[in-house]
């Protein structure tokens, strides 16, 4: 009987981080060009009267429409990311809430981020790729050509300032000429530098070559939009500088549809389990601690260390 209760009171007990987990303010949308936003919430559609101000959590999915343009500013890390128009992606977070993954389903976005401290961490992961950061200015892309035979869709990274570490995964054979396996290949790309990751002779192949033309003049006629005054003790207050967010306690929360919403691939674990992967590389010792968040546990919120 006393195993029992004693399995019930850690069944509450997680239950109830894990829901305080997932209620934890991860960004909000500071910017949108028009109201052809989509925002999905547990599997629902929010409803709302303009998507600017909106708070972001673990879990969201964000989706522009045609011809518009969105900016979702985070806290920790500090940072701003630039959606560009038909452009899906969700926000997760792996281990706490200053580990932030963005899992960019299809379309362009460019991200600016502070440079990262203590246990920091932000990265974006597509189906082929996952780009870690440190500070940098980059951009991320998921688009299928629109002149091909077989059109499949075709991952770019690309650096405008700083360094971006891109993990591909490319397919190789495994000693037999019709066998294939997806093995992670690294690459550390710079300023105008880029990574292609593409179908080609049917393999998954990356290369990693100078920043394609008409990409900087594809972003030079998106500007970030979010901007907030630089702190007063800045050496140079000219400088270019990212926001920074505080959340309150009390924050009014959307009203959900109560319709289920056409999701894409929220609940697919291709993603985060390649992010596990490239991090398993890094460091190993923080798997763990990784998977168990993963699941809405944290062994650190139940004081056993």
């Amino acid at each position: 009987m006393g195993f029992k209760r004693t399995l019930l009171f850690l069944s509450l007990v997680i239950s109830t981080y894990s829901i305080f987990a997932q209620d934890q303010p991860l960004a909000l949308i500071s910017y949108a060009s028009d109201k052809d936003v989509l925002v999905i919430r547990n599997n629902k559609k929010l409803v709302f009267d303009d998507p600017i101000g909106l708070v972001l959590y673990a879990g969201d999915q964000i989706q522009t429409g045609r011809g518009v343009t969105t900016e979702i500013q985070f806290s920790k890390p500090a940072g701003i990311l630039k959606m560009t128009e038909n452009t899906t992606l969700v926000i997760e977070k792996l281990k706490t809430d200053t580990t932030i993954n963005i899992r960019l389903i299809y379309g362009r976005i460019r991200t600016k981020i502070t440079k990262l401290s203590g246990t920091e961490s932000f990265s974006i992961t597509s189906a082929q790729a996952v780009a870690g950061v440190r500070g940098t200015d980059f951009g991320f892309e998921v688009l299928t050509p629109r002149v091909a035979l077989n059109p499949m869709p075709v991952t770019k990274v690309y650096c405008f300032d700083g360094q971006v570490l891109v993990t591909a995964y490319i397919d190789v054979s495994s000693g037999s000429a019709e066998k294939l396996e997806t093995v992670p290949k690294e690459f550390t790309i710079a300023p105008n530098e880029m990574v292609v990751i593409e179908r080609k002779d049917s393999k998954t192949v990356a290369s990693q070559q100078k920043l394609e033309y008409g990409l900087k003049e594809f972003w030079d006629t998106q500007p970030y939009m979010t901007t907030t005054p630089p702190e007063e003790n800045s050496s140079n207050p000219n400088e270019e500088y990212l926001p920074k967010l505080t959340f309150s306690q009390d924050i009014e929360k959307p009203q959900e549809n109560t319709g289920e919403a056409n999701v894409l691939v929220v609940n697919d674990e291709v993603f985060k389990n390649r992010v596990l992967a490239t991090s398993r590389l890094k460091d190993a010792g923080i798997l763990g601690s990784i998977l168990l968040s993963a699941a809405g546990i944290s062994l650190k919120g139940l004081g056993w260390y």
